[in-house]
């Protein structure tokens, strides 16, 4: 009997374990991109309307691709224009795992080179308008190398 017990306890355990990636599963569209640093007010990283999806799959697989609004091609550009083409977005692959209110990606592929092979944490959660919320914070980032930052994200569910 207590085994029967521990086993269905078990079981429910995983069901909901599983529940909360599942909700992530599907495409989103980013809608807003706030970062702060230290204590400033927070601003548009990428504009006012920047692009972006991430896609997440029922399996543990994650994409995020994050651009600025104002991004311009650069047919046959230099140096200079590919460089301000790379610092004007994020993007990054990986398998993903949820432990509680966190979004946990093994990054496999990344736009910056140094998080390939690293795991990037994401708070998430979901707002009462459906709305996905992500928030990464560390130190460091752009051209202020000592400075905490917070970076939101908004996205919304693809119709």
């Amino acid at each position: 009997m207590r085994s029967t017990a521990f086993a269905a306890a078990l079981c429910l355990s995983a069901s909901a374990a599983l529940a909360e990636p599942n909700r992530l599963a599907g495409s989103w569209v980013l809608v807003a991109y706030q970062i702060t640093w230290g204590q400033e007010a927070p601003r548009d990283l990428f504009g006012a309307r920047p692009q972006g999806r991430l896609i997440a799959t029922p399996e543990g697989q994650m994409v995020l691709l994050v651009a600025a609004e104002d991004r311009r091609a650069t047919p046959g550009g230099g140096d200079a224009e590919r460089a301000a083409l790379h610092k004007a977005m994020v993007a990054y692959t990986g398998r993903y795992r949820v432990e509680g209110g966190r979004m946990i990606v093994a990054v496999d592929t990344a736009w910056n080179k140094a998080w390939e092979g690293t795991e990037q944490a994401r708070d998430f959660r979901f707002d009462g308008e459906g709305r996905l919320l992500l928030e990464a914070r560390g130190t460091g980032v752009f051209d202020r190398p000592d400075t905490p930052w917070v970076a939101r994200l908004t996205f919304v569910r693809e119709p």
